[in-house]
C-alpha cells in the first residue's frame, strides 16, 4: 500500500521530512496538513510519516506512523513542550525519530513515547551535505575566499524584532574578498535590508538555504536550528544575541544559551564592527571544542544515511516487515529470558523484542532492542480463574492475552528455556496469513486422527488474525472457564484447529515434536533440569549485550 507523508508546510520547506521522502523509493503520496479526522484515510494509506504537530497524526489502526518532527535535536523545549492534545496525540504514533541519545531523553520525557518507540537514526537534513564542500552548492558565496552567512530566525509579535544593523556600514567595512549572503526564515517574507550592497546581499524567504550552507565559511544566526547544518559541514558559526532574553522566555532552550551552543557571540545591533569582528575570528580559526561538542551531542553521527535509516523503517512497517518477538517471565527466570533473549538477538535480525514481566523496570541495563512490558497488573486472568491455580504461573497464560497486549501484526513468541543456535532469521518468513499461528506438532498427537496439536515453545503468532475474528478474547475466556493440563498450548490448540501452520521442528527441537528432519536452528529445552549447565547456554548467558548487538543482524 502507499505510504502517506504530510507536513504542515509545502514538501520542499519540510526538511527533515523531505529528505526521508527522498530516501524512500515505494508507492508514496504527499499531503499537506492532514485533516484532524483521518479514519477515512487509514484504508488508503498503510503508514503515515509526519513532521506535523502530533494532533494532525491518524486514528490508530492498521495504519502505523513514524514522526518526523523539524525539531528532533532535543535541545529547544519549543517542539517539545506539548499541550495536553498534542501529547495525547503524539502518543498515538509508532515511533518518533531524533537524532542522537540526547535528543532521545528529552523527547521520551516530552512527548511520552517508551524507550523503544523514540528512535536516534539520525539527522536526515543534514545528509544532502555528506562529502559536499565549499562551491558544490552554486551560490554566490562561492565565489568569495571568505563568505559569510547570516540566518536570523523567525520572529512573531510575542518575540524579540531583529536587531537593527546598519547594513550600509558594515558594507564599508568589508573587505573585496568578503561578502554576505542575508537569507531570510522562510516565515518572514519582508526584505530586511530593503536594497542591495556591494558586499551584502538578500535572498528570499522561499529560496532554500542548504546551498547557501554548503558554500558559506561561517554561519552566523541567533536561535535557529540551521546551526547544526553548518556544524555538520564542519563550519564554524557566531552566535547573534540581541534579544536572546525574550526568545528564552517565550520559547525556551534546555541548555545555557549561547554558552552550550558556542564559543562566538555577539550583539550586532548598532555593533557591525564587533559583528565583523566575529565572522573574521570564526573564518580565521574555525570550529572549537564548544562547537566540536555541541555537533556530537545533538548532531550525532554523520555517515550521509540518516534518511535510509528512517526510510529502511517505514519500508518495514508498509509491508509488515518489522519483526517482533517476546518472552514472558516472572522475577526467578528473568536471568534465563535475557539468556535466550540474547541468543535470538545474536542469530538474527529481529527488530523488536519484548519482554512481559511483573515489575516495573527490569533488573538489569537493556539495550534499545529490547522493550520491557509491566503487566503485574493484567486484569485478563483472575486469581480465581480455572487455570490460575495451576502449576504453572499466571504470567504462562499471558500469550493467550498478546493480541490485546502487543499493537503489532505478527510476533514470534518463545519459551525462556530456549536457545538459538544458528541464523533464524528466516522464521519471521513463514505464511500465517491465513492462520492463527504456525508451531512444530508434537509426536503424540499422530495417534489422534484430524488433531493438529502443537508445541507452542516456539509460536509465529498473527496477532491481527486473532483479534479480528474474536479468536483471541474466546481463548482468554476458554482459559478463565476450564482448566487444561498444558493451559496456553491446549487452549490454543484446540480453538485454533484448521488454522495451525506447519513450522519445521528445526525452529522448535525438543523430544516431544515431530522431526522433519530440518537443521536445528532452536533447541528447546523443554523442562530438563539440568539445561542451564549446557555449554552453549552458558555461553549466551556470560556473553555481554555489546557482544550480542555487534552480531545481531550480520
Amino acid at each position: 500500500m502507499t505510504v502517506l507523508f504530510s507536513s504542515d508546510r509545502p514538501l520542499l520547506r519540510a526538511e527533515n521530512l523531505k529528505a526521508v521522502w527522498d530516501a524512500y523509493d515505494g508507492e508514496k503520496e504527499f499531503i499537506q496538513y492532514i485533516p484532524k479526522a483521518c479514519k477515512a484515510l487509514s484504508d488508503r494509506y498503510s503508514v503515515f510519516v509526519v513532521d506535523c504537530t502530533p494532533q494532525h497524526s491518524p486514528t490508530k489502526g492498521d495504519v502505523k506512523t513514524v514522526f518526523v518532527s523539524h525539531g528532533m535535536t532535543g535541545d529547544k523545549k519549543y517542539g517539545l513542550d506539548f499541550t495536553e492534545g498534542h501529547r495525547a496525540g503524539c502518543s498515538q504514533v509508532d515511533y518518533a525519530i531524533c537524532t542522537t541519545e540526547y535528543a532521545r531523553k528529552r523527547v521520551m520525557s516530552q512527548i511520552g513515547l517508551p524507550r523503544g518507540r523514540v528512535l536516534p537514526l539520525g539527522f536526515p537534513m543534514t545528509d544532502r551535505y555528506f562529502g559536499k564542500h565549499k562551491g558544490d552548492g552554486g551560490t554566490v558565496l562561492a565565489n568569495h575566499r571568505r563568505a559569510y552567512l547570516y540566518v536570523p530566525t523567525w520572529r512573531t509579535a510575542s518575540n524579540p524584532p531583529l536587531p537593527r544593523i546598519d547594513w550600509e556600514k558594515l558594507d564599508a567595512l568589508m573587505q573585496d574578498d568578503e561578502f554576505i549572503v542575508v537569507k531570510r526564515h522562510m516565515c518572514t517574507p519582508d526584505q530586511i535590508m530593503g536594497r542591495q550592497y556591494a558586499h551584502i546581499m538578500e535572498v528570499g524567504n522561499m529560496e532554500p538555504s542548504a546551498p547557501y550552507v554548503i558554500d558559506c565559511d561561517v554561519l552566523a544566526t541567533d536561535f535557529s536550528s540551521i546551526l547544526f547544518d553548518a556544524y555538520a559541514m564542519g563550519k564554524p558559526s557566531v552566535l547573534v544575541t540581541d534579544g536572546a532574553d525574550g526568545y528564552i522566555a517565550t520559547q525556551g532552550m534546555y541548555e545555557d544559551y549561547p554558552s552550550w551552543y558556542g564559543s562566538r557571540f555577539v550583539d550586532a545591533e548598532g555593533n557591525e564592527e564587533g559583528f565583523l569582528a566575529m565572522l573574521r575570528d570564526a573564518f580565521e580559526h574555525g570550529m572549537g571544542d564548544v562547537e566540536r561538542k555541541c555537533t556530537e551531542v545533538v548532531v550525532g553521527e554523520r555517515d550521509g544515511k540518516s534518511s535510509q535509516r528512517v526510510a529502511n523503517l517505514i519500508d518495514k512497517l508498509a509491508n509488515g516487515k518489522v519483526k517482533h518477538a517476546v518472552y514472558c517471565a516472572t522475577r526467578n527466570i528473568y536471568d534465563d529470558m535475557e539468556t535466550a533473549a540474547k541468543s535470538l538477538v545474536a542469530n538474527s535480525d529481529v527488530d523488536v523484542v519484548h519482554f512481559l514481566i511483573e515489575d516495573a523496570e527490569f533488573p538489569h541495563e537493556l539495550p534499545d532492542i529490547i522493550e520491557v512490558h509491566d503487566v503485574s497488573g493484567q486484569e485478563y486472568f483472575p486469581p480465581d480463574g480455572a487455570n490460575s491455580c495451576s502449576r504453572f504461573t499466571w504470567m504462562e497464560l499471558m500469550r493467550a492475552a498478546l493480541p490485546n497486549i502487543l499493537d503489532v501484526d505478527r510476533v514470534l513468541s518463545l519459551d525462556c528455556d530456549t536457545i538459538c543456535t544458528g541464523d533464524v532469521s528466516d522464521i519471521w518468513d513463514i505464511d500465517v496469513e491465513y492462520g492463527y499461528f504456525a508451531a512444530t506438532p508434537e509426536s503424540w498427537a499422530k495417534s489422534r486422527p484430524g488433531l493438529y496439536y502443537c508445541n507452542i515453545g516456539v509460536m509465529l503468532m498473527n496477532l491481527d488474525n486473532l483479534r479480528e475474528c474474536g479468536k483471541a478474547d474466546e481463548i482468554v475466556d476458554v482459559l478463565n472457564c476450564h482448566a487444561f493440563a498444558w493451559p496456553c498450548q491446549d487452549a490454543l490448540n484446540y480453538l485454533c484447529q484448521g488454522f495451525i501452520v506447519h513450522m519445521p521442528s528445526g525452529f522448535n527441537k525438543c523430544p516431544w515434536v515431530v522431526d522433519d528432519g530440518s537443521p536445528t536452528r532452536i533447541v528447546h529445552y523443554a523442562a530438563r533440569n539440568d539445561w542451564r549447565d549446557d555449554p552453549i547456554v552458558r555461553k549466551y548467558r556470560d556473553m555481554p549485550w555489546s557482544e550480542v548487538m555487534k552480531r545481531h543482524g550480520s
